[in-house]
């Protein structure tokens, strides 16, 4: 009988353990939903702080995820994007919502692979040096953000991509 009533206290004792965890983080999400349903936010930064509204701060939020590397197919996924310009200016070419799609599967392997295409209609070869051209720049994209999220660490988010 003793060992059925330790067995039936640590049943309940993990169960409530795991509600606690549980009922917190459920607590903060809600309570974080509240704040942006009732736009506490949005009142205290028109009386007090004009931040979103300024060229600095729309150029910090429109910046691109970087990605190395990412699973997608040009020919089946995304097989409406046939050029290098559909690939480079989305938004010229497409509905703001595919635009979307397009931007976020942008990657540096994907970079690479159109500027093979791009070569390969031009019947010239993707180069070495264009290829390390290309990694400069997704590398100094890399450090650009790194910077963006130090800075924002350091100033309570204000820079945060």
């Amino acid at each position: 009988m003793i060992i059925l009533l330790n067995v039936v206290i640590a049943i309940v004792g993990e169960a409530w353990g795991i509600a606690a965890i549980k009922s917190t983080s459920l607590f903060w999400k809600y309570r974080l939903e509240k704040i942006a349903d009732l736009k506490y936010t949005d009142k205290f930064q028109s009386a007090h702080f004009q931040l979103s509204d300024t060229r600095l701060m729309r150029y910090i939020d429109s910046i691109d995820n970087i990605s190395y590397k990412n699973d997608i197919s040009w020919t089946t996924q995304y097989h409406y994007v046939d050029k290098k310009d559909h690939y480079d200016k989305p938004t010229a070419y497409f509905s703001p919502g595919m635009a979307r799609e397009i931007t976020r599967a942008k990657s540096l392997q994907s970079d690479i692979y159109w500027a093979g295409i791009s070569a390969k209609s031009k019947d010239a070869k993707l180069t070495y040096c264009h290829r390390f051209f290309l990694l400069l720049k997704w590398i100094g994209a890399c450090i650009f953000y790194a910077v963006l999220i130090i800075m924002g660490i350091c100033t309570c988010g204000f820079f945060f991509p």
